[in-house]
């Protein structure tokens, strides 16, 4: 192994634990180009990384510095290779001041999938697989007649769909298969999106949480409660790196369920200030 400065964290050693480092990283460095470390496999973007398989994780702060590393050039700058390596019981971020280590198509940061509806026999069972794999299954059971459990939640789907063309005329397709090839990827992306569509009737809600699954910041929340007369919930979020010229039209529910979905951001500080900071599941619900 090669120089650098270890900094163990203690953590949980999944994905998530993982996906909360990648983050990070990305808000220091909005430009940054994320690389499989033992499969040399590149990603553009925090949304782009196939979290579940991947436990070596490299981080350049942007294009001029992953193409200095990539040369092995003698100008690579101190510091500007972060390594991310997923344990147990710990994630390592390692500053790279030497050598390398080593030696689908994306529309608006998502992978795309095939562009169908949702609502078809196939598809009810592999979203009833998922949602019963991720210990989700009370969302079915809770029906009096279980059969028609699925085609709510697929007509669901479908209206979250809707809404994201409707807001950034791009068209991303929330089908079940959609959902199941980003769980072989990334599972507690999903599992948190499921828990999500539990939660709340709000496709422009779904989309907010899928938003903030795929690496944008939450730049802002203001939330009203008036006991027996009103409710109200805003939030505003930036892709990395912007303050005010790429932020997404504000997302708002006036349903106080919605308030629920709160419990999934990442609460932290830096520097003594406040941060919400992504998305993550529960773990019971």
């Amino acid at each position: 192994m090669i120089g650098g400065t270890d900094i163990v964290i203690p953590a949980v050693g999944d994905h998530a634990a993982l996906d909360a480092c990648a983050r990070i990283v990305q808000r220091e460095w909005p430009q940054v180009r994320f690389e499989n470390a033992e499969t040399g496999e590149k990603y553009r973007c925090y949304g782009e990384i196939p979290l579940a398989r991947v436990r070596h994780l490299l981080a350049s702060p942007g294009p001029e510095a992953e193409a200095l590393w990539d040369a092995d050039s003698h100008d690579s700058p101190p510091n500007s290779m972060l390594y991310l390596i997923l344990s147990p019981d710990y994630v390592t971020a390692r500053h790279e001041d030497h050598a390398r280590i080593f030696p689908d198509h994306f529309v608006d940061g998502h992978p795309v999938y095939l562009r169908e509806g949702s609502m078809n026999m196939q598809n009810a069972g592999i979203l009833e697989r998922l949602i019963r794999s991720n210990d989700l299954g009370w969302i079915i059971d809770m029906y009096a007649n279980k059969e028609g459990a699925l085609p709510v939640l697929l007509e669901q789907l479908d209206r979250v769909a809707v809404e994201y063309r409707r807001r950034f005329q791009v068209e991303i397709p929330f089908t079940p298969e959609t959902l199941k090839a980003e769980a072989e990827k990334n599972p507690h992306r999903v599992r948190a999106f499921l828990q999500a569509l539990a939660a709340t009737r709000s496709p422009e809600m779904l989309v907010m949480v899928w938003r903030i699954l795929q690496g944008l910041r939450i730049r802002q929340v203001d939330m009203n409660y008036r006991e027996q007369e009103s409710f109200s919930l805003v939030v505003v979020l930036a892709r990395p790196g912007e303050e005010q010229d790429d932020l997404d039209d504000p997302y708002r529910s006036q349903d106080i369920n919605d308030a629920a979905l709160l419990r999934h951001f990442g609460i932290t500080t830096v520097n003594g200030k406040p941060l919400f900071d992504g998305l993550f599941p529960l773990r019971k619900m």
